[in-house]
Formats: structure tokens, C-alpha cells, sequence
């Protein structure tokens, strides 16, 4: 930058990064006002503030080139696609514009975002009002569906997203910072560590990920990494802020809000408005090739030029009264995902995910949904704006002590009675007023009020997408514990039983592959995790045990999927060798398993050569832990800071209750997950059947009925 063109071009040396990290937009309104193209020098670059000008940057790629040498972004991820101008841009582009356009988006990934938007609302439910929409449901969500597009299924949301804020903090390390480089560069090893195992696979097995399509269309791998890695960096924080963005916005326009509940088509207009109004990315960097006038303005050759997508989409030139959040303005396209042949490919999916699917889902399932505090609210950042944390709350669960059916209030029809086999009954259930029942997902179960004091957890066998009807399959278990014969002596067609909503401790992850292992009743789970399958796509087989075919439910049911399932009754084939039927090929490969526990420990062992995370199992029944020496230890209640001693042989959920403290349980074994709670501080001795082993690692929470602490304390999130 020479004396002669900065005597042309405004200097703005009242801005400051700071400022901007603040509140960009009274900046940006002021520019817009006093010298619409200005040289900043805290940023290094000119800025453009006028939506017109900023277009104009982006529709000429000859005269305004992306490609900047020694951009950090280069170090951080390597030379993607981003920093590169056609033709090289479009020959990377062209590769996975097929799988994020409209028809794909909406037949292929819409069915993936449902299934983690409920599976992520569940455990904000089971958290309760008060829960952090950011961390307990838009970036876990936001991680997961990314995961999914790129090609990683599986991958724990938690790695997705602190990949992804290492990449961006190496891209915005102005300071040389060598700590962030080593944290950036560890994050691309862990990375590149995963491409070298799914590449192989994904070769063999291509799917509709971004992943297989930059594969089959044989890009370098070196490209394939940076682009990868691209994603992961850029695909996290806009839908996750979308999200927050949203919801702060309709709670502070409630006529805004009225009219959205009224018509719910509009949450698609919700999503155009807040990406305009509050846009999740602040600026578009590009390099003069050559000198050029903008707005009166010379801009030289080699010269850094900021277009401004938060200050293009609140000009006045283009929007009327563009400071004003309004869902029903006059439909003009923004800028918030740029233009041109940079334009964001993810612009499609981040609509589906946020505006048809997350934010539908929360508004109709939390009555009265609504931030804590929207004044405490708190937004930062300038090249990605958003808020950090948004506590939410919702019509409260009541108070007192309460079961798991008591806390819900559902009542439910028996509509059918059919006998499977000789020793399963299979009961179809409804409101008796017609209405739509909540919805659920594969793997979800369903708690029954069987009578006074009897309340059994039964999985979900029938279809999730049918909103009238819930199924369950019931196995008569001789000397149990009265559950199963009170449903098969007791239960007609016409009887009321009282229900809690579905939950799901036993989700189906995207995956590209699939083996279901199941043992007799343990099919009930996996049926509908077969149907998503199918639907989604992925490859899968089943292997399906019995003592005999007449004790094996829903064989008929499984025969249309051919040579997909494998029947193995004991009294035909003999013994099955479980090590030497199962392979787990790669990976993306998951293996979900349900039945009698010497098979799920039996696949434990095998699953030890396995990659981590590849095997998913559901208990029936309480896993024997061994006998750990255990003492007293005090639990903390976070929200009052109450405590209370926990003595030897006595559950958390008792002395909670006894004391008067709200607390929901039923299996009183571990099994169910009703009693989940987050753990604040301290650290659980688990004892459950429902935590993972990666959950279980993690230590966020624990099953009062029966975990202890390992710790003298622990404080938990009641």
C-alpha cells in the first residue's frame, strides 16, 4: 500500500478489531454512510460495505482473484478450494455439487438431520429446562450432520467440532501464535490419520458423501485432504449459529414469533431472515489483479479487499428497513452465502438441517420454548458471529417425586393383540382421541404404566413414520419379574395404559454399512433400524439367532430383504460362531447388537480389534459389574448446593427422594435411562447398562439408580 492510494481511499484507523469482535454493525453502518469503501488498517484490506459493491467483488473472478500467497488458511488445512480461482477451483467444486444440491439434500441427507435432530432433543429433554440450546443441541447436532456429508460417520460429534475451531483458530492466527499451530496441526494429523483409513474403504464402497465423490472423481489426495478439512473448518459454526440466532431472534419479535407458530411453513422464511439479519460469516477476502475503482475509490493492484456480507445484507440500498428482523419482508436474495461461483455448497443443506427440520422440531416439541434471558444473550465475533451459550427453558416438568410415567401423562390404546410366537405378543397402541402421537426414532423406547407400581420399558418395534400408531413386542419371561405376565394375561384390545414419551439410548449413527446382531426378542430394536437403512441407502445384513424358528418373532416380516438376513435357529443349524460370521470391513462399518447378554459381551470382546465406536448394544437386563469395594460419598445438588451423604448400599435415587428432592427413575436397574443426570464435577463409578464405553470415558453424566461416585463427591445437574 503506497502514500498515493491511501490519499485516495478513506482511512478508517477508528476501527478496531476489537470493536468489531463486539458489534460490527454500527461499524458497518457508519462506513456504509461516510466512505462505503475504506481502507481499515487494524484488518489490512479495504472493506466494502454496500451489497452492490460486494457482488461485484465476487461476480469477477479475473479482476478479483481468492488466491492469496502465505494466507494462514493455506498452513492451517492446506490449499483447498477456497483460495483458488477457476479453473482449478471448479475442477475441486464440480465433484460435490451433486450431493449438496437441492433433490440430493432433500431425499438423501434430510432423513440423517431428522434422526439426530430427535436423537439431540431427547437429551436436551432429559436435561430439562434450563439447558444450553448451543451445547446440549445445535453444535452436537450441527458436528453430526457434518460428519455424516463429509464422509465420517460415527466420528464423535465432540472431535468434529474441536477439529473444526483448531482449523479456524489457526486460520485467524495473525499473532504467530505457536500454540495454536501446534493444536491446528495436531487436529490435521488426527484428521488425515481417519482419511487414510475411510479413503480405502470408500473406494470399495462409494456412497453420497462429499468424501466418495471427490474419490470417484480421482482428485489428488493431498487435495482431498485440504478440501476435507475445508468443510470440517466452515461447516460447524453456521448451522450451529443459525440455530441460537434463530431462537433469540423470535423470542424478541414475539409477533414475529406468533405469526411463525401460527404457520410453520414460515420457519423456512425464519432461516432466510436471521442468515440476513444476523449472518453467521462477517466477510469475503479477496485480492485486486489489477487497479480498480470502487464507489470513487482506486484500489491497486495486489491490494486485500474485504466484502462485507454482514453490512451488504443491512443496506438500505438493497432492503427495506434492513436493521428490522422480519420474517414476512419481500422475498430478495441475500448475501449470506455469498455469490457466484464460491457461493457456499452447503447453502441447501444448512437450510434443510436448520429451517425445515431443527427449528420445526424444537418449537413443536417444547411448549412454551423460549431463551432464559435473551438481554444476557451475548453475540461475538465478526468473521463468524454467533452466541457462545443460550440457556433455554420450556414449560417445566412437574415437580415432586415422580416416576418416569408420571412425569409425561401419556395414555395410550391397545388397538391390537397378535401372537408372534407361542411366547411374544405384539400389542399396537394410539390415542384414544386420534391425535398424533410423539415422534421417535430407531432404537427408542417406550415406558408402560402396567399397573400400580409395575412400569417395563418395551423397544419400539413398528414404523417411525407412521405419527397415529407405536408398536411393541412382549416376551413371557418365566420367573421375571411379573411385567411380561401381567401384559400377556392382563392386556386386551381397548385397555388404557398410561406411557411416558419415547426415548432413545440406543440411536442409529449414519453410517455407510451396517451389521445387526440380534438374539431372539433383542430383533424388536433393529427392525426399524433395518427400515432407515433401506431408506438411507446403506449396505447392512442381519444376523438374527434363535433357540428355533417358532420362538423367533417377525421372520416373516424379515423374508423380503432376501439373502440381506441370516436365520440361524440353534436346533437346525447347531451353535453359531458368531467371530467367523461377522466382519467388520472398515471404519464406516457399525455394528448394532441386542439380546441375551453372553452374545453382547461376546461381541464386546471381538469388538476390541474393531475401530473405537463400532459397536452399539442395547441391555435387557442389568450388566454384572464386578465387585468393586465402594464407601460413602456426598452428592451436591448444582442448582442449590444442597449436599447429602450417600451411605454403602443405598441408591442416589433413594436418598434424592426420600429428601424430597425431583427426580425421575423407573428400572430401578440401570436399564432404561430414565434416571440419566449430567455430572457438573466429581467423577461416576458407572454401573449401568446403558452408557457406552466412549460415554462412560467422557464422564458427563451418570444413572442415579445405580452408578456411585469414585470420587468423595460429586455434583450433579439437578
Amino acid at each position: 500500500m503506497n502514500a498515493l492510494t491511501r490519499a485516495y481511499a478513506p482511512v478508517a484507523d477508528w476501527i478496531t478489531l476489537e470493536a468489531l469482535d463486539q458489534d460490527p454493525y454500527p461499524i458497518y453502518e457508519r462506513l456504509r454512510r461516510e466512505s462505503p469503501v475504506a481502507w481499515v488498517p487494524c484488518a489490512g484490506r479495504y472493506f466494502l460495505t454496500r451489497y452492490e459493491d460486494c457482488r461485484f467483488v465476487e461476480s469477477d473472478g479475473d479482476l478479483f482473484s481468492a488466491v492469496e500467497e502465505g494466507h494462514r488458511m493455506n498452513r492451517a488445512i492446506g490449499g483447498s478450494m477456497l483460495r483458488k480461482d477457476d479453473p482449478e477451483h471448479a475442477k475441486e467444486r464440480r465433484p460435490i455439487n451433486p450431493t449438496l444440491r437441492v433433490k440430493a439434500v432433500q431425499e438423501i441427507w434430510r432423513p440423517v438431520f431428522e434422526r439426530n435432530a430427535a436423537r439431540y432433543l431427547e437429551q436436551m429433554l432429559q436435561k430439562g429446562p434450563g439447558a444450553d440450546l448451543n451445547e446440549d443441541f445445535a453444535a452436537p447436532y450441527a458436528a453430526t450432520n457434518l460428519a455424516a456429508i463429509v464422509g465420517l460417520p460415527g466420528v464423535d460429534w465432540t472431535d468434529i467440532r474441536r477439529w473444526s475451531l483448531a482449523f479456524i483458530d489457526g486460520t485467524a492466527n495473525s499473532a504467530e501464535d505457536i500454540d495454536i499451530w501446534r493444536v491446528t496441526e495436531a487436529a490435521g494429523a488426527e484428521v488425515e490419520a481417519l482419511l487414510d483409513e475411510a479413503i480405502p474403504y470408500l473406494l470399495k464402497r462409494p456412497d453420497d458423501s462429499m468424501l466418495s465423490a471427490m474419490l470417484q472423481a480421482r482428485l489428488p489426495t493431498p487435495i482431498i485432504r485440504a478440501n476435507t478439512k475445508l468443510t470440517i473448518a466452515g461447516g460447524v459454526n453456521e448451522p450451529q449459529h443459525m440455530i441460537t440466532s434463530a431462537v433469540w431472534a423470535l423470542a424478541t419479535h414475539p409477533r414475529q414469533l406468533a405469526a411463525v407458530m401460527e404457520d410453520s411453513s414460515l420457519f423456512g422464511d425464519v432461516f432466510d431472515e436471521v442468515a440476513r439479519w444476523l449472518s453467521p460469516v462477517g466477510m469475503i477476502s479477496r485480492r485486486a489483479t489489477r487497479d480498480v475503482e470502487i464507489g470513487g475509490v482506486l484500489i491497486e493492484s495486489g491490494s486485500l479487499v474485504g466484502a462485507s456480507i454482514q453490512s451488504a445484507n443491512r443496506d438500505s440500498g438493497r432492503f427495506l428497513d434492513p436493521d428490522t428482523f422480519d420474517v414476512l419482508r419481500e422475498k430478495l436474495p441475500n448475501y449470506a452465502f455469498g455469490s457466484g461461483s464460491h457461493m457456499c455448497a452447503g447453502r441447501w443443506a444448512a437450510e434443510s438441517a436448520v429451517g425445515h427440520v431443527a427449528l420445526p422440531l424444537l418449537y413443536s416439541r417444547l411448549p412454551k420454548f423460549r431463551p432464559v434471558d435473551v438481554v444476557a444473550a451475548s453475540f461475538k465475533g465478526w468473521t463468524f458471529r454467533g452466541l457462545e451459550s443460550l440457556p433455554v427453558m420450556w414449560e417445566p416438568a412437574p415437580t415432586g417425586r415422580q416416576r418416569a410415567v408420571d412425569a409425561h401423562d401419556l395414555v395410550l390404546r391397545v388397538d391390537s393383540r397378535m401372537q408372534a410366537t407361542e411366547d411374544v405378543v405384539v400389542l399396537e397402541l394410539s390415542d384414544p382421541t386420534g391425535k398424533p402421537l410423539p415422534a421417535w426414532e430407531p432404537g427408542a423406547h417406550l415406558t408402560l404404566k402396567l399397573s400400580v407400581g409395575l412400569e417395563r420399558q418395551y423397544s419400539l418395534c413398528g414404523d417411525a413414520s407412521d405419527p397415529l400408531h407405536y408398536k411393541i413386542a412382549v416376551l413371557r419371561e418365566p420367573g421375571g419379574r411379573g411385567g411380561s405376565d401381567h401384559v400377556h394375561n392382563s392386556i386386551e384390545p381397548g385397555a388404557l395404559l398410561e406411557a411416558a414419551i419415547p426415548k432413545n439410548h440406543f440411536p442409529l449413527l449414519a453410517a455407510p454399512e451396517y451389521k445387526f446382531v440380534v438374539g431372539g426378542i433383542g430383533i424388536t430394536p433393529i427392525l426399524p433400524m433395518i427400515k432407515a437403512a433401506e431408506a438411507a441407502g446403506s449396505e447392512w445384513s442381519l444376523l438374527y439367532l434363535g433357540s428355533s424358528r417358532s420362538r423367533m418373532p417377525f421372520l416373516d416380516t424379515l423374508s423380503r430383504y432376501g439373502q440381506k438376513v441370516t436365520a440361524w435357529p440353534k436346533d437346525e443349524r447347531g451353535r453359531a460362531s458368531v467371530e467367523s460370521l461377522i466382519q467388520v470391513s472398515g471404519p464406516s462399518c457399525m455394528v448394532y447388537s441386542c439380546g441375551p447378554e453372553a452374545l453382547l459381551s461376546g461381541l464386546k470382546v471381538l469388538s476390541e480389534s474393531w475401530p473405537k465406536g463400532s459397536l452399539r448394544v442395547e441391555h435387557f437386563s442389568p450388566v454384572q459389574t464386578p465387585e468393586i469395594e465402594t464407601s460413602s460419598f456426598s452428592v451436591e445438588i448444582g442448582s442449590t448446593g444442597e449436599a447429602f451423604n450417600i451411605p454403602v448400599g443405598t441408591s442416589i435415587v433413594d436418598v434424592l427422594e426420600n429428601a424430597g428432592i425431583p427426580v425421575l427413575s423407573s428400572c430401578m436397574e440401570g436399564t432404561c435411562g430414565t434416571c440419566e443426570v449430567a455430572v457438573l464435577a466429581g467423577r461416576p463409578c458407572h454401573r449401568d447398562s446403558v452408557l457406552s464405553e466412549e460415554e462412560r470415558e467422557k464422564n458427563t453424566s451418570m444413572m442415579i439408580c445405580v452408578s456411585r461416585a469414585s470420587t468423595p463427591s460429586i455434583t450433579l445437574d439437578l
